[in-house]
Protein backbone atom coordinates (compact mmCIF):
# COMPACT_ATOMS: atom_id res chain seq x y z
CA UNK A 1 0.00 0.00 0.00
CA UNK A 2 3.04 2.18 0.81
CA UNK A 3 1.18 4.13 3.33
CA UNK A 4 3.82 6.31 5.48
CA UNK A 5 2.88 6.02 9.62
CA UNK A 6 3.67 7.60 12.39
CA UNK A 7 5.07 5.83 15.13
CA UNK A 8 3.52 7.14 18.70
CA UNK A 9 5.36 5.18 21.65
CA UNK A 10 3.26 5.37 24.56
CA UNK A 11 3.22 5.59 28.37
CA UNK A 12 6.27 7.27 28.13
CA UNK A 13 6.07 9.05 31.83
CA UNK A 14 6.22 5.68 33.12
CA UNK A 15 9.54 4.69 35.08
CA UNK A 16 9.96 1.28 33.45
CA UNK A 17 9.20 3.03 30.60
CA UNK A 18 11.94 1.79 27.22
CA UNK A 19 11.50 4.04 24.21
CA UNK A 20 14.19 3.36 23.21
CA UNK A 21 13.78 -0.10 22.88
CA UNK A 22 10.23 0.13 21.19
CA UNK A 23 11.53 2.36 18.15
CA UNK A 24 14.06 -0.62 17.61
CA UNK A 25 11.64 -3.24 17.88
CA UNK A 26 9.53 -0.90 15.60
CA UNK A 27 11.99 -0.83 13.08
CA UNK A 28 12.31 -4.47 12.87
CA UNK A 29 9.33 -4.85 12.68
CA UNK A 30 8.81 -2.61 9.55
CA UNK A 31 12.14 -4.07 7.95
CA UNK A 32 10.05 -7.85 8.45
CA UNK A 33 7.05 -6.34 6.89
CA UNK A 34 9.32 -5.53 3.96
CA UNK A 35 8.57 -1.66 4.50
CA UNK A 36 10.09 0.51 1.67
CA UNK A 37 12.61 3.30 2.51
CA UNK A 38 10.06 5.87 2.91
CA UNK A 39 7.86 3.88 5.26
CA UNK A 40 11.34 3.19 7.49
CA UNK A 41 11.96 6.61 8.20
CA UNK A 42 8.69 6.93 10.16
CA UNK A 43 8.36 9.65 12.23
CA UNK A 44 8.40 9.36 16.08
CA UNK A 45 6.12 10.83 18.87
CA UNK A 46 6.55 10.06 22.50
CA UNK A 47 3.22 10.46 24.47
CA UNK A 48 1.31 9.60 27.32
CA UNK A 49 -2.27 9.68 26.20
CA UNK A 50 -4.00 9.08 29.79
CA UNK A 51 -1.90 12.61 31.36
CA UNK A 52 -2.20 14.24 27.57
CA UNK A 53 1.19 14.89 26.89
CA UNK A 54 3.85 14.48 23.58
CA UNK A 55 7.43 15.44 21.87
CA UNK A 56 9.28 13.88 19.10
CA UNK A 57 12.07 13.63 21.37
CA UNK A 58 12.28 12.11 24.82
CA UNK A 59 13.71 14.58 26.54
CA UNK A 60 11.49 17.47 25.05
CA UNK A 61 7.94 16.39 26.16
CA UNK A 62 5.35 19.07 25.76
CA UNK A 63 2.33 19.45 28.56
CA UNK A 64 -0.32 18.78 25.37
CA UNK A 65 -1.08 16.68 22.33
CA UNK A 66 0.21 19.27 20.03
CA UNK A 67 2.88 17.62 18.53
CA UNK A 68 1.60 14.60 17.98
CA UNK A 69 -1.34 16.10 16.05
CA UNK A 70 1.09 18.09 13.90
CA UNK A 71 2.70 14.78 13.08
CA UNK A 72 -1.02 13.92 11.77
CA UNK A 73 -1.17 16.81 10.10
CA UNK A 74 1.97 16.12 8.01
CA UNK A 75 0.68 12.98 6.45
CA UNK A 76 -0.98 13.43 3.05
CA UNK A 77 -4.83 13.76 3.05
CA UNK A 78 -6.99 11.17 2.05
CA UNK A 79 -8.75 11.05 -1.29
CA UNK A 80 -12.45 11.80 -0.68
CA UNK A 81 -15.32 11.90 -2.45
CA UNK A 82 -17.71 15.03 -1.50
CA UNK A 83 -20.90 13.52 -2.59
CA UNK A 84 -20.35 10.03 -0.32
CA UNK A 85 -21.37 9.78 3.49
CA UNK A 86 -18.52 9.75 5.55
CA UNK A 87 -16.53 6.24 6.51
CA UNK A 88 -14.76 6.15 9.64
CA UNK A 89 -13.65 2.76 11.34
CA UNK A 90 -11.88 3.32 14.54
CA UNK A 91 -9.92 0.38 16.31
CA UNK A 92 -7.82 -0.46 19.36
CA UNK A 93 -5.71 -3.36 20.09
CA UNK A 94 -6.22 -5.11 22.72
CA UNK A 95 -4.43 -7.93 24.34
CA UNK A 96 -6.89 -10.38 26.53
CA UNK A 97 -4.12 -11.01 29.53
CA UNK A 98 -6.08 -14.43 30.18
CA UNK A 99 -5.15 -16.39 27.01
CA UNK A 100 -2.68 -13.64 25.85
CA UNK A 101 -3.97 -13.50 22.98
CA UNK A 102 -4.24 -10.34 20.77
CA UNK A 103 -8.00 -9.19 19.44
CA UNK A 104 -9.03 -6.00 17.35
CA UNK A 105 -12.53 -4.10 18.48
CA UNK A 106 -14.46 -1.54 17.21
CA UNK A 107 -15.85 0.87 19.23
CA UNK A 108 -17.09 4.45 19.10
CA UNK A 109 -19.16 6.73 16.55
CA UNK A 110 -19.68 10.34 15.18
CA UNK A 111 -22.32 12.51 15.43
CA UNK A 112 -23.38 14.57 13.20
Amino acid sequence: MGLKAIVVVNKIDRPQARPEYVVDKTFDLFADLNANDAQMDFQIVYASGMNGISGTHPSDIKDNLKPLFEEILKLPMAKVDQGKPLQVMITMLWRCLKNDKFSIYSCGGIAM
